[in-house]
């Protein structure tokens, strides 16, 4: 599916025709004619730490730079719960079972490309066996709390290293391995 970048949304009013404005700080367009106000639509992710016990597991794209590593993440579809997008991206992803019971909101990143809001939660696994999708990802595997502390004490490397800090994934990540 097509999500065109913010700029691109409502040039043009669709009730009087007249030139749409930047307001709110870029996040909104006015009409100049007749002052009606539109925004971007948001696509809602989840971005997923799956744990079991000091083990967590990331996935990684083979598009991302060497060694990249991160949460399983995904975006909700039309009807959808965010729990139940929670349960099939990490299913879709590595073939891993969790306690849909133990699905538990960490906190919110808006990502202005491709217009989604990311949605993060932390839930248990039920297994450790993996069925990787290929068509999904290019890796997912379990990393030891210890290994992933000593690579961050590092500063990570080609081998293994996670988003930047101002990523959610680093913030939960960071926040996991500090418990």
């Amino acid at each position: 599916m097509s999500r065109p970048e913010s700029g691109a949304f409502s040039r043009f009013c669709t009730m009087c025709g007249s030139t749409m404005n930047s307001v709110n700080e870029g996040r909104g367009r006015a009409c100049g004619g007749c002052e009606k106000t539109v925004y971007p639509r948001i696509d809602p992710a989840v971005i997923t730490l799956v744990a079991n016990g000091n083990k967590c597991l990331l996935g990684r794209k083979a598009s991302w730079p060497k060694g990249r590593y991160s949460l399983l993440a995904g975006f909700a579809e039309v009807g959808e719960t965010l729990e139940d997008t929670v349960y099939r991206e990490v299913k879709e992803e590595s073939g891993v079972d969790i306690d849909r019971n133990s699905v538990k909101y960490h906190s919110s990143q808006p990502w202005p490309f491709p217009r989604s809001l990311m949605i993060g939660f932390s839930v248990n696994a039920l297994s450790t066996k993996i069925e990787l999708d290929e068509n999904e990802l290019e890796d997912v595997r379990w990393f030891d709390k210890e290994f992933i502390r000593a690579r961050l004490r590092l500063g990570g490397n080609e081998e293994f290293n996670i988003p930047p800090k101002y990523a959610l994934a680093n913030r939960m990540i960071s926040e996991w391995i500090a418990e």
